[in-house]
Formats: structure tokens, C-alpha cells, sequence
């Protein structure tokens, strides 16, 4: 399988990457994993990732978030 990364450094807007950190810092403390999912990820790869201009940009992050059951 090839594994494809993307560097998003200084390409999130400062207050989404603070948002994302203070959950990390939550999330890790009761030991939940999380992700980002949805319209807000699928921009990220293909604006940065490829270059393709996004028409609608959403207003949202989504997350996805493991559960033991």
C-alpha cells in the first residue's frame, strides 16, 4: 500500500488548528482517539494537496471518534 502525506503547516486557519488542539489535549487525557472527517477534510487534500480551488468552503469540522462500544 503507498501511503501519501501532505504538509498543512501554516495552511489551517490559526483558530481551527487552537480549536483542534485544546480537543487533542482533552481527548488524550481520557485516552479517546480522534479524526478529522467530512467537507473540511476533503478541502484540505485537494486544495493542498492537488491545487484544486475550492467553490464552496465549508464552515465546519467534523470528527470522528473512536468508541469502545
Amino acid at each position: 500500500m503507498t501511503s501519501i502525506l501532505f504538509n498543512l503547516s501554516g495552511k489551517i486557519e490559526k483558530s481551527i488548528v487552537e480549536a483542534l488542539y485544546l480537543l487533542k489535549g482533552i481527548a488524550d487525557s481520557f485516552g479517546i482517539a480522534f479524526f478529522v472527517v467530512g467537507a473540511f477534510s476533503r478541502d484540505l487534500i485537494l486544495k493542498h494537496g492537488y491545487g484544486i480551488e475550492i467553490r464552496r468552503k465549508t464552515g465546519d469540522v467534523d470528527l470522528g471518534v473512536e468508541v469502545v462500544n
